[in-house]
């Protein structure tokens, strides 16, 4: 899906999206549960659009999420907030980008979308 919308996304200059999506299921007693889940993609850490994907554990009394499990790793790992606080460097892309300029570390972001592009249009040509 990035990958489609790379030209968009650029132009429309999205550094993060977030999608919260509740996920139901059934446990070993039939009953329903729902579990929610948080997809992320961050250019905050130097690659561009970088995905990342939680469990939401929620607290059993408020029901507000407490802990936030990652998912995709040999090990999980949870954390107490899913969003980490600005390095220098994400300081300084996030001075570039109001400026309008490139910090240095989004290059290879763009070359990665630039590959892309060229690979879609290789791929179209091979079809015609």
């Amino acid at each position: 899906m990035k990958s489609g919308l790379a030209r968009h996304l650029l132009k429309l200059r999205v550094n993060e999206i977030e999608v919260n999506i509740r996920v139901m299921s059934t446990d070993e007693e039939g009953k329903p549960v729902i579990q929610a889940v948080r997809l992320m993609a961050s250019s905050m850490e130097g690659e561009w659009l970088k995905t990342s994907v939680y469990i939401e554990r929620p607290d059993p009394v408020t029901g507000v999420a407490e802990e936030f499990c990652v998912i995709g790793g040999d090990e999980e790992v949870c954390v107490i907030d899913p969003y980490s606080s600005p390095t220098i460097i994400q300081t300084k892309q996030a001075i570039a980008r109001r400026i309008r300029s490139t910090y240095a570390y989004d290059f290879l972001g763009l070359l990665e979308v630039g590959l892309i592009g060229e690979w879609d249009q290789h791929l179209e040509s091979l079809v015609d």
